[in-house]
């Protein structure tokens, strides 16, 4: 067996040694106060789960009446013009959702690797009508302007 010679530390090492037994202490004792704060708020004991939380108190209830008087005046006039854009953008609407529809069944089948399907996707997005919808949108647009004119005083 190998004999240990006893050594002398500089007093450059032996201030080295105190600085790292010093982080080891202040490390060892942020450790300990988060086990003990654990222990003593954070975590639950079977004595907390024995016992039962109070009963809710039952909230009061009051009910309260009141009259309100409805004016009768006459339906307000909604210009056809409004009721033509709104007609206008749900097509444009169901027409855009159907090709976002579409586009994501071929992204998907793109996706799987499914020529199949890739093909059969591809095959319904050339049929959705581009022009329509560009047609639809203008549509909406002149119809919208209409209706904003009608409905300022």
């Amino acid at each position: 067996m190998a004999k240990l010679e006893k050594t002398q530390l500089t007093p450059e090492q032996l201030a080295g040694r105190k600085r790292t037994n010093k982080r080891i202490l202040i490390g060892v004792g942020f450790a300990a106060t988060f086990l003990v704060g654990l222990a003593a708020g954070g975590g639950s004991s079977s004595a907390d789960a024995d016992t039962a939380a109070p009963a809710p108190q039952p909230t009061p209830t009051v009910t309260v009446t009141q009259t309100v008087e409805r004016e009768t005046t006459a339906k307000p006039y909604v210009p056809t013009a409004c009721i033509d854009s709104l007609d206008t953008s749900e097509d444009v609407i169901r027409s855009s959702g159907n090709a976002l529809s579409v586009a994501g069944e071929v992204i998907q089948a793109f996706s799987d690797l499914d020529a199949d399907a890739m093909q059969a996707a591809t095959d319904k997005f050339l049929t959705i009508d581009a022009e329509k919808i560009k047609t639809d949108v203008a549509d909406y647009n002149a119809t919208s302007a209409v209706c904003r004119l009608a409905a300022t005083p």
